[in-house]
């Protein structure tokens, strides 16, 4: 455990020798959802570190609310914390947010960087749909659900933020009962824009995404792309947004060979 400097202790892990890559995680998850990768890029010849964010897998969950500077400030005591210098940079989901906000203000540590299911700017819609969640995570859905006022605000929500259509039901899992830690790492993700800041990235980076991706569009992902200059892109046809679990042969192998 390593604490940060508002008391928060942070769970981490190291594996293998080498480059040091670091694995950042998304809302809901934790470290161990890099299991399937470990072993492989160890093998390769790579320290791989995990982290879990605060209020997510072994970390702790602080009282109160957080944002996204937390999470940020979180990563950059953790490196410091255990003394790495320059890394390459995964990130999924939020994880990948994280991920641009920190080789936007710090440059010089990333020696790489690989952008999984992720965005660079959350619009108004998307910025909907994460006020919805944080009202989802705050209450448990279920109790949203039995208040006629927030289902009804909250099917209005689905229906703008997926036009092509998505049923609410499919928002309740990791939901069911109020849930601190989601409901600031949904938080987080309201507002978040960086996208026109992507310029400025000169680490060579990866950008992948799944084109069944229900959670963060696909278009999100050839945007990010597009935007970092001499970024490549990997698309994963059918994949869903847990691509790294989903299809986590072929992307461990994609990252590997980005990697050398």
């Amino acid at each position: 455990m390593l604490r940060v400097p508002d008391g928060t202790r942070l769970a981490w892990d190291s594996s293998g020798e080498g480059p040091v890559v670091l694995l950042v995680h998304g809302i809901g998850s934790s470290r161990r959802k890099w299991d399937p990768h470990v072993a492989p890029l160890a093998a390769a010849g790579y320290r791989v570190v995990r982290v879990d964010l605060r209020g997510f897998g072994d970390s702790e969950t602080p009282p109160g609310k957080y944002a996204m500077d937390d999470f940020v400030n979180d990563v950059v005591a953790f490196v410091d914390g255990v003394g790495l210098e320059s890394f390459h940079l995964v990130g999924h989901s939020l994880g990948g947010m994280i991920a641009q906000r920190f080789v936007i203000g710090r440059p010089n540590r990333v020696l790489s960087l690989s952008l999984v299911s992720t965005t660079s700017h959350n619009g108004r819609r998307a910025s909907a749909l994460a006020r919805l969640m944080v009202t989802l995570a705050e209450n448990g859905f279920d109790a949203v659900l039995a208040d006629p006022r927030l289902r009804e605000e909250a099917e209005a929500i689905v229906r703008e933020a997926f036009p092509q259509g998505m049923p609410l039901s499919m928002l309740r899992r990791g939901m069911e009962a109020p849930n601190l830690a989601r409901a600031n790492a949904w938080r987080a993700c309201i507002g978040f824009s960086v996208k026109d800041r992507l310029g400025d990235v000169r680490c060579p980076t990866l950008v992948a995404h799944g084109t069944a991706d229900m959670l963060i569009p696909f278009r999100a992902g050839e945007l990010v792309a597009g935007a970092i200059p001499g970024a490549k892109w990997l698309v994963e046809e059918g994949a869903g947004h847990s691509l790294p679990q989903e299809r986590a042969e072929s992307f461990t192998r994609a990252l590997i060979d980005f990697l050398r």
